[in-house]
C-alpha cells in the first residue's frame, strides 16, 4: 500500500495538471477509483481538491468525465470518512454539494448536465449510509437533504429534453436512494408526476416505464392536491408547493395510491409509445395497490388499454 500511495498518487497528480485534456480526463477516473487505498488523510484531501479543480476545468470534455465519476468519489469519501463528512465544514457540504450545483447549472453543456441524475443517486446513497450508521449525523444529513432536494427537482425543469429523459429513465433509482430519508418523497413524487406530463413524448415514455418501480416505494406521501381551475397553473403551482413545504402534517397515503390516479390520464395520451409503455407496467401495480384499489382505480384504465386502437398497446397488456 505504501508503494501504491507513493507511485499512484504522484502519477495521478501529474496527470491532473497536464496541459493536454486527455491526461486530465484520465485523472478523473483514477482519483475516484483509487481514493480508498490512499490511506493518509493529507493525500485524500489533496486528491479531492484536485478533483474539484477538474470539475471546474476549462475543457467541457474534462468536466463531463469529472461529473460522470463524481458520485463514485462521493460514496468513497462517505464510506471512509463517516459522519464527519456531513458536517458543515465537511467535504459533502463544503466541496461536493457546490460541485454538484455547478455541474448541474444551466450554463453547463448538455453532455455535462446529463450526469446530474446519477449524482443525485450517489447523494441519496451516501446520505442513506450515514443514516444507517446513526452516528450523530442526523441534523447534518437533514440540512444536506434540504439543500439537495431542490436541486434534484430542478432537473425536472431542465431546458434540455435529453436531461429530463435521463431523469425520467432513472427516477426509480433516485426514489430507492432517497426512500429511507424522512419527507424526501414529498418533493420527489410531485416531480415524478411532472415527468409523466412532460411536453416531450420520449420523456413521458421513459417516466411511464418506471411507474411500477416508483409505486413500490413504501414511504407515505401527501395526497395529490385537487385540480386547479384553468388559467391558474403557474401561480397555483407555486402556492401549492409552498403550502406543502410549510405543512409537514396532514393525511398520508401510499405512493401507489397517489400515482394510480395518473393512470387514466396516461391511457388518453396522444403518443402510442406512452400508452404502450403503460400497458407493459400497468398490471404490475395490482400487487402493490391491493384488491379493492385495483378494482376501483386500475381495472377501468386497463380495460381501456385492451380496446386501444394500436395493436402494440393491446399486445403489451396481455
Amino acid at each position: 500500500d505504501e508503494d501504491f500511495r507513493s507511485r499512484y498518487a504522484l502519477m495521478v497528480s501529474r496527470l491532473a495538471e497536464k496541459e493536454w485534456f486527455t491526461a486530465r480526463i484520465s485523472a478523473c477516473g483514477l482519483i475516484a477509483a483509487g481514493y480508498r487505498r490512499l490511506g493518509a488523510d493529507e493525500l485524500r484531501e489533496e486528491h479531492v481538491k484536485l478533483y474539484a479543480e477538474l470539475c471546474r476545468d476549462d475543457a467541457p470534455m474534462v468536466r463531463r468525465v469529472a461529473s460522470q465519476h463524481l458520485g463514485e468519489l462521493l460514496l468513497a469519501v462517505v464510506e471512509e470518512g463517516g459522519a464527519e463528512t456531513a458536517r458543515a465544514n465537511g467535504p459533502l457540504q463544503a466541496t461536493f454539494l457546490p460541485l454538484y450545483e455547478e455541474l448541474a447549472a444551466n450554463s453547463q453543456p448538455d453532455s455535462v448536465r446529463l450526469q446530474t441524475t446519477e449524482n443525485c443517486i450517489a447523494f441519496g446513497k451516501g446520505m442513506g449510509i450515514l443514516s444507517e450508521r446513526g452516528n450523530g449525523a442526523h441534523s447534518e444529513s437533514e440540512s444536506l437533504l434540504n439543500r439537495i432536494l431542490p436541486l434534484i427537482v430542478a432537473t425536472i425543469d431542465d431546458r434540455s429534453w435529453r436531461v429530463r429523459w435521463t431523469a425520467a429513465s432513472k427516477f426509480a433509482d433516485v426514489v430507492v436512494a432517497f426512500s429511507d430519508l424522512p419527507n424526501a418523497m414529498d418533493a420527489l413524487i410531485p416531480a415524478y408526476e411532472k415527468l409523466l406530463q412532460d411536453p416531450e413524448a420520449e420523456v413521458r415514455t421513459a417516466a411511464t416505464l418506471n411507474l411500477s418501480d416508483v409505486a413500490k416505494c413504501k414511504a407515505l406521501v401527501r395526497p395529490a392536491p385537487p385540480p386547479r381551475p384553468p388559467g391558474s397553473e403557474e401561480a397555483g403551482g407555486a402556492d401549492a408547493a409552498a403550502s406543502m413545504a410549510e405543512d409537514p402534517g396532514g393525511p398520508r397515503v401510499k405512493v401507489a395510491e397517489r400515482l394510480v390516479k395518473r393512470v387514466t390520464t396516461l391511457t388518453e395520451d396522444d403518443s402510442e409509445n406512452v400508452r404502450a409503455a403503460l400497458a407493459m407496467v400497468a398490471t404490475e401495480l395490482a400487487p402493490v395497490l391491493g384488491k379493492e384499489a385495483t378494482i376501483s382505480h386500475l381495472v377501468p384504465p386497463v380495460l381501456l388499454l385492451l380496446r386501444d386502437a394500436t395493436s402494440e398497446v393491446r399486445l403489451n397488456i396481455i
